[in-house]
This record gives C-alpha cells, sequence and structure tokens, in this order.
C-alpha cells in the first residue's frame, strides 16, 4: 500500500507555500525536499536532465545526504530511469518509474542492485518542472519497497503542486538575475569616477556612490534636507526639481521623459555641472520604486584620477605609459613627470609617443579631454 498522507488539503498548502518561499531563498528547496519526503517517503532530488546527452544528469537539490556524492560521481550515468527513457516519455509531466523502466529490468541493472538496493529504494517518481529545449529540470522521488508504487492520490497531490514549483523555479530565476543586475549596477555606481546619486521624483535620495556622500558633505552648493537631494540657492532649487520631475515622468505630459544638464554656479571657483536623466525601467525595478532619476555631479575643479589598470586595459597602455598618461590628465607636465619619475625627457616623449598612438590623440590637449571624459576611466579615491 502506498503512504496516504493525512490531511491533505493541509499538506497541500504546506508544500505550496514551501516552494514559493524557495523562490526568494534558494537554499530552502533543501527543506521543501525534506517536506516532500516526510509526505511520501523516501528521498528526493531537483535535477538537469540534458536533451543531448541524459547520461550527465546532475542533481540541484537533493537529500541524499552522502549517498547523493556515490550517484554524482558514478550512477548517474547508470541511471536508467534518465539515460534509457524517450523524449515523448520525458515530456510527460508525472511519471512513476514503472512507466520508465520495468521492474524486472531495473533490478537487473548496476543501478538497482550497486546503488539502490544497498539504500532500501525501489519505486520512484518523475515531475516535470521546466521543459526547455536544451535540457528539463524535473523533481525526482525514491523510496522503499515498503511503501510501494505511487498512488493516484499520490500523484494528485504532486499534480496540485507542480505548477506552483513551476512558478516558484522561474521567480528564483528572474530575482537571481535582478540581483545580479543590481550587485553589478551598484558596483559601477561605486567605481564611477564622478559623483552619482539616484533619486525619486520627490528628490528622495536612494543611492548615492561614495565620491556622491563625500561631495554632499563637502559641498555647500548642494544639501540634502531629510534625505532629499536639493540646491542650497532657491532659484536653482527649484530647477532642478522641475528637471527631475520631468526625468521621473510626472513631465511626461509636457515633454516626456527628458533629461536635462545644469550649471551650478561657485563663488572663486569653477561651477558644478549636473546631468539629470532617466534611469531605465527596467533598472529602477531592481530597486522596488517608481521610476527613478539619475543625477550625475561633475566638479571641474577636482584633479581627474585615473585607474591606472583601467588605462592599461582600455588603451592596452605599459604600466609606465598608463602612469604618464595619468599624471598627465591629473595636470603635470612632461617635464616635471620625467623628473619626478626619474627618467629623461626624451624618455618621457618616446613613451607620450606611444601613447599618442594607442589612444589615437597627437596632441596633450586631446589625450587629456579624452581621458578625463571618461568617467569609468576615473577612480573614486
Amino acid at each position: 500500500m502506498g503512504h496516504r498522507p493525512k490531511n491533505e488539503s493541509g499538506a497541500r498548502l504546506a508544500l505550496i507555500d514551501a516552494a514559493y518561499a524557495c523562490a526568494v531563498d534558494p537554499e530552502r528547496w533543501a527543506e521543501f525536499l525534506d517536506q516532500i519526503t516526510q509526505r511520501l517517503s523516501g528521498l528526493s532530488t531537483i535535477y538537469r536532465w540534458p536533451s543531448r546527452n541524459p547520461q550527465d544528469n546532475r542533481p540541484l537539490f537533493d537529500n541524499f545526504g552522502e549517498f547523493g556524492r556515490l550517484y554524482e560521481d558514478y550512477y548517474h550515468s547508470r541511471n536508467l530511469w534518465v539515460t534509457d527513457v524517450d523524449e515523448p516519455t520525458r515530456a510527460r509531466a508525472i511519471m512513476p518509474s514503472e512507466g520508465l523502466v520495468s521492474t524486472d529490468r531495473l533490478e537487473r541493472s548496476e543501478f538497482y542492485s550497486d546503488w539502490m538496493r544497498p539504500q532500501g529504494l525501489k519505486h520512484g517518481v518523475s515531475c516535470l518542472l521546466h521543459d526547455g529545449r536544451d535540457f528539463s529540470y524535473n523533481l525526482g522521488i525514491i523510496r522503499g519497497p515498503e511503501f510501494g508504487a505511487f498512488t493516484g492520490d499520490e500523484q494528485g497531490l504532486l499534480a496540485d503542486i507542480l505548477p506552483h514549483m513551476r512558478r516558484a523555479l522561474e521567480l528564483g530565476q528572474r530575482l537571481e538575475t535582478l540581483q545580479q543586475r543590481s550587485a553589478g549596477m551598484l558596483t559601477a555606481f561605486d567605481t564611477l569616477g564622478v559623483a552619482a546619486f539616484l533619486v525619486d521624483a520627490d528628490c528622495r535620495i536612494y543611492f548615492a556612490n561614495p565620491l556622491a556622500e563625500h561631495m554632499l558633505a563637502a559641498e555647500a552648493a548642494l544639501r540634502a534636507p531629510g534625505g532629499r537631494l536639493g540646491l542650497t540657492r532657491a532659484a536653482l532649487d527649484t530647477g532642478f526639481r522641475a528637471a527631475v520631475d520631468a526625468a521621473t515622468g510626472g513631465g511626461r505630459e509636457a515633454s516626456g521623459r527628458t533629461g536635462k544638464i545644469m550649471s551650478v554656479p561657485r563663488s572663486s571657483r569653477s561651477p558644478l555641472s549636473l546631468n539629470i536623466a532617466p534611469l531605465d525601467e527596467r533598472d529602477r525595478a531592481m530597486f522596488g520604486t517608481g521610476p527613478l532619476a539619475l543625477v550625475v555631479v561633475s566638479d571641474g575643479d577636482r584633479p581627474a584620477r585615473l585607474d591606472i589598470d583601467a588605462l592599461r586595459s582600455a588603451f592596452d597602455l605599459t604600466a609606465t605609459e598608463a602612469r604618464l598618461a595619468a599624471a598627465i590628465a591629473a595636470g603635470m607636465t612632461l617635464a616635471g613627470y620625467a623628473e619626478s619619475a626619474g627618467v629623461s625627457l626624451s624618455t618621457a616623449r618616446t613613451h607620450l609617443a606611444a601613447i599618442f598612438s594607442k589612444t589615437g590623440t597627437n596632441r596633450q590637449a586631446d589625450l587629456v579631454r579624452l581621458l578625463t571624459g571618461n568617467p569609468w576611466l576615473q577612480t573614486p579615491e
């Protein structure tokens, strides 16, 4: 007789709830598999089944313990339930092992005699979670002969939770993609050589990179009362808020979601330059907010500090050439660099000629404009 779960309605709800919890935290799939086997007995796994090479099926999650390592190391390529099944059969949503391979054939296999029988296992069921062109994802459950083959009621329980498992896997994959993109974006902002803020329609700051935080603390022209970015001069602040409103969509009826560049005068210093632009809808979704604007603040008085490794990678410069290029971008003369580096002026000129060739420039002014105009070459330090 098959093991009949008690309180089937409660069992279904508990398993469905556990499946969706896995979408947020993939580590909880192991916990979900434990709940499956508590209801149906045996051992469980979620595995990937390659279409072109079924012998290379691999568990993604399982509760097999040390016994599972034997499967990964060797017996995955001897599993008749995977290697000897045709495509139409594989595509079925729920398939008991008896429908995959006959019991007689299974019992004569190495897979059964050396891997299953020592663990007291005999009956299995496979549930299709995702059927892709190159591979599929499946839930597999194996249990001992004392529980018998999986009954119609048990397969019904699996059929009820299967759509939720599929959605949980899909949601988990989408969340992982968003998290990876979000982490990559924030890392890029952190290493950007200019101050960058992300603000909403009310100018509330959602993110500020290290340079932005430093500028906010030290620059009198900027302010952030209550965590909202603004400009100290009232007239300029009104224009700034209008630009953010347009960039976040509030002004779409008049002019669409547009960007704007503002110049913010400072006494005895060159003006700040503010570039306010809409953040792509796909990117702002990572932050769980409404529309956001990207505000980039450039300080013309801040000496350019270029990243040596970034220079070498971008233009195939040698370490020596990259150091000279960074020094020139920071305002040092060729003679001053030669003296500080302990090389002759003629040697410095030779290195500069190589830099011109590799960057496609022929004057120091053009070189400085090229290097300082690229924020990805600048270091936030």
